[in-house]
């Protein structure tokens, strides 16, 4: 018995401290009809997608010093991926770490749908919060932008009126 218990003792704090990765990574959720999702293991190699498959073309970007960088979605293609980081994935938010142009990047995905909060609790929305932090020694001018889309054929007008994406920025 007791080196039952030491042993299962062992497996469970193999098993807390392992990466676990789920299926797909909620971005905004809050009922059937908002629930959009990214299926890849970065979030700029796809394009989030509703819960029934269909593309949700979200389109994040920053620009560091002039120049830009997708943190979401495939387009416009011209312009590089920040490097991915790592993604935590909790009860009501979904953050992600990127790093680009010197300074690293926090996009958070949050549902408000706190119990103690009964009017955040019953809106069925999804709030995006941004940080930036220096990670060299320049100081840096920093830009967001972010496009939603429920259009495929919004996000294939993405890529062929890039430049005009990035004069938005």
């Amino acid at each position: 018995p007791m080196l039952t218990r030491a042993l299962a003792v062992g497996i469970l704090s193999v098993v807390a401290s392992a990466q676990v990765r789920p299926p797909a990574i909620p971005l905004a959720v809050a009922n059937p009809f908002l629930s959009v999702w990214s299926r890849s293991d970065r979030l700029t190699d796809s394009w989030p997608t509703h819960w029934s498959g269909t593309t949700m073309g979200i389109c994040g970007m920053v620009m560091v010093d002039g120049k830009p960088y997708r943190w979401c979605g495939v387009s416009p293609s011209n312009v590089p991926a920040a490097e991915q980081i790592s993604v935590k994935v909790e009860a009501l938010s979904t953050t992600y770490a990127f790093r680009a142009g010197g300074v690293d990047l926090e996009v958070s995905f949050v549902t408000p749908a706190l119990p103690s909060n009964p009017e955040y609790a019953s809106w069925a929305g999804t709030v995006i919060y941004y940080g930036v932090n220096n990670a060299d020694a320049n100081g840096h001018v920093v830009t967001f932008y972010v496009d939603f889309s429920r259009s495929e054929e919004h996000t294939s007008e993405l890529q062929s009126h890039s430049d005009l994406v990035c004069r938005l920025l």
